[in-house]
C-alpha cells in the first residue's frame, strides 16, 4: 500500500520515503533548460487551465523560474499562482508572492478548505499540534538558516522527543549533517505566531543571543590554530545565527557582548578571510554607536584591518 501522509504513519512495518519540492532552477538559464524543470513544467500546465494561449517564452522565462524558486517547488504554492495569470502576468505575480504568502489563496468551489491558500494549509497542520509543540515550533523560528540539537535544548528547551514529533509531522526536516531546518514559506508562518507571543518572543531571542554570543567565544582560542579548522567550520555552518545574534546584541545596545563578539568574529574572518563581512557588521554597529568609547574604537581598528587585507589602503589609513 503507497500512503500519502503529512505524518508518518508510526508503524513498524512502514518505509519511509521523505517527498520534496518539485525541481526548480536556482538561478534563470535559457529558456531550453528552464522547460526541463517539473515545477515550471506544472505552472504552465496549470496557467493553460485558465488562459489557454499561455506559453512559456523568453518574456516571462525569468519571471516563472522565480516563482518556482520563492515556492521552493511546493506543487500547491505553484497552483494557486498559476491560475493568477489570468489576471497579470508572472512577473507581477512574483511580486506579489515576494511582498505575502497571502497572495497564494484560491476561489474554487470544490477544493478542500485546507488548499484554498497557503496559509490555510499551514493553519490545519498547526491546529493539530498540541500546545507544547505549538510552542516550540513558534520559538524555533528565532533561528535563521537552520540549527543544532544542542542549540535547540538551550533556546527553546526543545528534547529529542519533541523535535522528532516536529520531524514527524513533516514541520522541521533534518539535513545531512544532522541538523535542522524548515520549508522557508513555513518559516515565515511560525515567524508571524511568535510574534503573537511578544513575551515568549523577547525571551527565546535573548536566550539565542546568549547561547551564540558564548558559542563564539568557546571557539575563538581554536581559531587561532589554522591546523584546526574544525573550529572554523563550525562557525561556518552558525554564520547565520551569528549575525543575528550580532544585531540582537545591537539592537539592545549590549555593548560588552559586541565588544567580545567582535573580536571572536574578527578570530573567524581572519581565519576564512570573510573581510567583507566584518567590514558589514563592524560598520553597522558604528553607525549605531554615536560616543567615542572603547567599542567604537575596537571596530574602527578591525575595520582598517579589515580594508588593509582588502587592498583598500585609503579607506584603511583613515580608519586607523
Amino acid at each position: 500500500i503507497l500512503v500519502t501522509s503529512r505524518e508518518r504513519l508510526d508503524l513498524a512495518e512502514e518505509w519511509l520515503l521523505a517527498i520534496e519540492g518539485l525541481g526548480y532552477s536556482k538561478e534563470t538559464s535559457t529558456l531550453e533548460n528552464t522547460a526541463s524543470f517539473d515545477a515550471v513544467t506544472l505552472f504552465v500546465q496549470r496557467a493553460k487551465r485558465v488562459k489557454p494561449q499561455f506559453v512559456l517564452d523568453e518574456e516571462n522565462n525569468e519571471a516563472i523560474t522565480e516563482i518556482t524558486r520563492l515556492l521552493y517547488g511546493s506543487p500547491l504554492g505553484i497552483e494557486l499562482a498559476a491560475v493568477w495569470v489570468r489576471m497579470m502576468p508572472p512577473q507581477d505575480i512574483a511580486k506579489e508572492i515576494a511582498s505575502t504568502i497571502n497572495f497564494l489563496a484560491s476561489s474554487s468551489r470544490n477544493a478542500l478548505a485546507r488548499h484554498q491558500s497557503l496559509r490555510a494549509t499551514f493553519d490545519y497542520s498547526w491546529q493539530l499540534l498540541s500546545p507544547k509543540e505549538q510552542a516550540a515550533l513558534a520559538q524555533l523560528s528565532v533561528f535563521r538558516g537552520g540549527f543544532s540539537r544542542a542549540a535547540a535544548a538551550v533556546v527553546t528547551a526543545s528534547s529529542v522527543a519533541l523535535l522528532a514529533a516536529l520531524v514527524d509531522k513533516s514541520l522541521l526536516r533534518v539535513t545531512p549533517e544532522g541538523r535542522y531546518d524548515r520549508h522557508p514559506l513555513l518559516y515565515e508562518y511560525t515567524r508571524e505566531k511568535l510574534a503573537a507571543r511578544p513575551q515568549e518572543k523577547s525571551a527565546a531571542q535573548t536566550r539565542h543571543l546568549q547561547y551564540y554570543h558564548r558559542f563564539l567565544a568557546e571557539q575563538q582560542p581554536k581559531m587561532h590554530n589554522v591546523k584546526n579548522s574544525d573550529a572554523l567550520f563550525a562557525v561556518e555552518d552558525e554564520l547565520e545565527n551569528i549575525r543575528l545574534a550580532w544585531y540582537t546584541m545591537l539592537e539592545d545596545m549590549k555593548l560588552a557582548e559586541l565588544k567580545a563578539s567582535a573580536r571572536n568574529l574578527m578570530a573567524y574572518c581572519d581565519g576564512r578571510g570573510q573581510f567583507h563581512l566584518a567590514y558589514e557588521l563592524f560598520q553597522d554597529a558604528l553607525a549605531q554607536l554615536s560616543e567615542p568609547d572603547s567599542l567604537k574604537s575596537l571596530l574602527l581598528i578591525e575595520q582598517a584591518w579589515c580594508c588593509l587585507s582588502l587592498s583598500n589602503y585609503t579607506e584603511g589609513v583613515s580608519l586607523a
